[in-house]
Parts: C-alpha cells; structure tokens; sequence
C-alpha cells in the first residue's frame, strides 16, 4: 500500500510538519492516538462534509480534510483503512488527477461508489482512466460525469465507454453532461452507449445534458427522476410521451429547451390523443418554446399536489401580448393544470419589461403566473417574450384569469401592475372570492414620467376595496387582514384614500393588521413617517411598514424640471 501514501503525501506533507512540531503536539498526539478507530472515522466524515467533500453540488469539494489524518500515524492508518471515506470520488480535472482516482478506488475496497469526475484537458488520458474505472461498474452507485473535450477525444470517451460491456447493478443516480469546445471538422457526436435496463436494473434518477442515449433505449423506463438539458438531438413528441408512459412512478420531470419545435397552426392536437398520466409526480418543470410546452401540456395530467414550473421563451407562434398569450389561449385548455387551479389559494399575476443597459431597445417582456394550493405545492407559468412590448393587463386578459380560477378558493391575490384595472373590475374579484385575507398590489415604473389621474390604478383598486355594499352593512373584501401597496407615486389625495380604507374598515369591526407601503414614491414633499402617524390616528393597533423609492422620485423631478 505503499504507493497509495504517497499519493497524498505530497501535497500534504507542509500539513504534516505543522502538526507534528512541537512539545505540546507530541502530548496531543499522544492523546489522540487513543480514540477508538470507530470515532475517529466519524471525525474524518465531519471534516469531509464541512469542506463540502461528498455533497453533490456545482463546486467540487475541498480535499483539505485530507491535513487531519496527518496529525500522527495512527490517524492515517485509520484514515486508510476506512473504505467509506474513499467511497466518494470527486475531481474537477480528472485526467490529470488519474493517480489520486485510482488510489481512492483501492482505498474504497468492496464499497458502493459515488463517482463525480469531469474531464477538461488532457483527454488522451481519458480512455485508459475509464478502464480503471470500469473495473469496479459492479460497485457503482452513484456516477456523475462532465466532459468539456475537444470533439475527436470526445468520440474515443465514447468509443471507450461503448467497448466496456457495463454491468452496474448497483447504480441508482446517472449523470452525464458532455460539450464539444471545437467544431472545426463538423463531426456530429456520436450517442452515448447503448445501456440497457438489465445493465442498469436499479437505474431511478438519470439527468443528461446536451448527450444522450438513443431515445428508444430501454433505459429510460421506469424512472423515478428525469432530467434532459439542452439535448443535441431533441426526441419526438411522441418519443417523449412513450418515455413519461414507462414511467408511472416519476416524480420529478425537469426539461429545459430539449424538446423539438411544435407548429400549432399545421400540428394541432389529435382527437384520438391518449393523456399520459402521472399519478407520482410531485414537481414538474418544462422550459422552452411556448408552442411546444403548450402542446405538451395539452397532453399530460399530473395530480393537484404536483408543483409546476413553466417558463415559455420566445414569442414564436403566439400573440404580441403575453399575458393574451398565457391566460385565455393556454392555461385553461390544458390538461396539466385541471387539477392545480381548482385548488389554488393564492394567485398572483405580475408583468414587466426588462431594458438592457446596453441597448435601450433590446427589451425582454416577462410574465410571471403563479399560483399555489391549500397544501402549500406552488405551480408558475413564466412568459419571456423578445418584443419588448407593454405587457399590462388589459380587460379581457383579467376577466379571462378570473373566470379560469372561478372554483379556486383563493385567500391570497398578487397583481403587477393594476393600471388598466377598473372598479367594476375589482368589485368584480371581490365579490368572487369574499375569502381573500391578503392581497398585494403593484404599479408599474415605465410609467412614472406621467402622473394620471387615478395614480397608476391606485385610486379604482382603493375605491373598490372601501366601498360599502349598497345597504351599507357589507364591506368589500370582509375577510381582508394584509394590504400591500408597492411601487406607487403617492400625493395627498392617496394618504387620504389610505386613511378612509383604514377608518371605514376599523368603524365596520374588519380592521386591517397590517399595511405594507413598499418602495413607494412620495411626492409634494409628503414625508413616510407623516404618512405612517396619520394613519396609526384612524387605528392604533395597525402595523404599518413604509419604504420608499428615491430613484424614482429623482426621475420624476427631471422629467418636471424638462418638462
């Protein structure tokens, strides 16, 4: 075992002077070398795990617990001895790390193996580490591999990996990201080797990025996790399906611009479609075009516990207006959602445009959906669109999301911005859902060189929320606790609305408990801690919370002096 020592010795011999030196180090060492081999094992997995060894992350771990097992030589035998601390195999360049790899293989003895390798240069060496590694496929549990290789080496790491006929009964979690760093002779990349569910029998979480296996293997079935990145080659539509349909047990799906284009206009839903079902399923999170994922989302049914993550990009093949696009084309024709929104009991609606600091006209319109059931599983619908437009919620957009959540008990409401809501609007949702104890509303800032009359939509929402029912004995909202308010310009016609929702609310025995003024922007002097005095006035008990948005003011205060 010699060679083995040495290994490591080099890099940690400056360790092992430091902590040998020393009269009172002999006496610690001296005590040390009298804990039991068992404690002394927990100890080194400590160490392993507070520099970050053995956890699954992005960085690779710190081998610095490494310097403990120097403190005398009964630590590093036990160090050597415990095959669980050399289980977990890990470096970011694993090529030119092959002798600390190989070492750690023969430490670990008959143990299951976690393997985390990623090769970045020196890919020659590639092939005859893998055949060090494949000597132990049986042993396998766990094995992570990351190549960053020029295309030709590329092609000898797979070739390597298709000569081994790998049987790895043990592997559970498969993770295998490769990108090619040149393109210079256009050579596609070849598929990954063709394992098969009898190589790989207890195979439940594989995640693939950029590679992948042939879309028909029998390595895809009967999954518990599945994740697809950036596939070179996107499967079919109807490859993908088959995929989900042999796995019934799924209960994480996580697809990120791996799916194939989809033309709604020349590719509509089949009247015979099949549903595939996923009754496990409990986070599921699709990412790409917005015809594709629609179509997709047509053709699934996940039960009301899953929580769904949409993020449409690009605006091909739908409407300039997003919100449009997501709320009465979409979301309630699809199968994906039948069982969420029914269940949702908070909603939140909020739109924006991005500029670049570079390019004011290189703008982003982003829409972001959510909504979250009484069980607390949180499903959202994003909408990046490159044209850039005004993304406000107009009148049909709002009576559309109302009547598709027309069963939803909701309690908690979200909306950004309000400009083009009306009163009616508003009366509207309150007489729908009497149930709401929350509610956050927000303005939008492209607007704020302009001060209209009903402030950004301040003034209908507030007119709304104080009114009386027409026998005067019913307030709008009865059940209302939590008003939040953000991104508002505020004169003094607002702080009276303010201070009149407060009295009528606290002399209708519904008072508020708390009032979150956030990033507000207060103009004609009107100071926040005024704001919040005259308030507390019309009721003492209420917790008020008040911040303001001094950027704004100042581009408000340029735009008068321009003006």
């Amino acid at each position: 075992m010699g060679h083995i020592n040495d290994v490591d010795e080099s890099c940690d011999l400056q360790a092992s002077d430091d902590l040998g030196s020393g009269t009172g180090s002999m006496r610690s060492r001296s005590h040390a070398s009298r804990l039991p081999a068992e404690l002394l094992t927990l100890i080194f997995r400590e160490m392993q795990l507070l520099h970050g060894w053995n956890k699954s992350h992005s960085r690779p771990g710190s081998r610095q617990w490494l310097r403990v097992t120097w403190v005398c030589r009964y630590w590093r035998e036990v160090a050597l001895s415990a095959p669980a601390l050399w289980s977990f195999i890990q470096s970011a360049s694993a090529c030119t790390d092959h002798a600390f790899v190989e070492a750690a293989l023969e430490r670990a003895r008959r143990v299951p193996l976690n393997i985390d390798l990623t090769f970045v240069s020196h890919g020659e060496k590639a092939p005859s580490l893998l055949a060090s590694l494949f000597v132990h496929s049986q042993r396998i549990q766990v094995m992570r591999l990351q190549m960053l290789l020029e295309t030709r080496t590329m092609q000898l790491f797979f070739e390597s990996m298709s000569a081994s006929r790998l049987e790895m009964p043990l592997l559970e979690c498969l993770s295998i990201a490769d990108r090619a760093v040149d393109d210079a002779d256009g050579a596609p990349l070849p598929y990954l080797p063709h394992l098969t569910r009898e190589q790989v029998p207890r195979l439940h979480t594989l995640r693939l990025c950029f590679a992948h296996f042939p879309w028909n293997s029998s390595i895809y079935s009967s999954l518990f996790s599945l994740d697809l990145v950036s596939v070179r080659t996107p499967p079919t539509i109807e490859e993908f399906l088959n995929i989900l349909r042999e796995c019934p047990g799924l209960w994480m799906l996580h697809v990120d611009d791996a799916l194939p284009r989809v033309d709604l206009a020349h590719q509509p839903l089949p009247e015979d479609r099949s549903v595939v079902i996923l009754p496990s399923l409990e986070r599921m999170s699709l990412t790409g075009e917005y015809p594709t994922i629609a179509y997709i989302c047509d053709l699934l049914w996940v039960p009301c516990e899953c929580e769904v993550d949409i993020e449409y990009n690009n605006s091909r093949g739908v409407s300039a207006d997003p919100v449009e696009a997501l709320i009465p084309a979409a979301l309630p024709r699809q199968h994906v959602f039948r069982e969420v929104v029914p269940s949702a009991t908070l909603l939140s609606l909020r739109s924006e445009v991005l500029v670049s600091v570079e390019d004011d006209e290189d703008r982003i319109s982003l829409v972001h959906l959510d909504f979250i059931t009484g069980e607390g599983q949180h499903s959202s619908v994003r909408f990046d669109s490159a044209c850039g437009g005004e993304t406000d919620i107009d009148a049909d957009s709002w009576l559309q999301l109302l009547h598709t959540f027309r069963r939803a008990p909701l309690t908690n409401v979200n909306f950004a911005p309000i400009d083009t809501i009306t009163q009616v609007m508003w009366r509207a949702l309150f007489h729908r859902f009497p149930m709401l104890d929350a509610i956050e509303v927000g303005a939008s800032h492209s607007q704020y060189e302009t001060e209209p009359e009903d402030m950004h939509g301040a003034i209908p929402f507030l007119q709304a929320l104080y009114e009386l029912s027409p026998d005067g004995r019913n307030l709008s909202a009865p059940n209302l606790q939590c008003l939040t308010m953000k991104d508002f310009p505020v004169n003094a016609d607002i702080v009276a609305r303010l201070r009149w929702l407060v009295q009528t609310r606290k002399a209708a025995g519904k008072p508020l408990k708390r009032l979150t003024l956030d990033d507000m922007v207060f103009l004609d002097g009107i100071k926040s801690d005024t704001v919040v005095a005259y308030l507390k006035e019309a009721d003492p008990d209420l917790v008020i919370s008040v911040t303001s948005d001094e950027s704004q003011l100042c581009l408000l205060n340029a735009a008068a002096g321009n003006g």
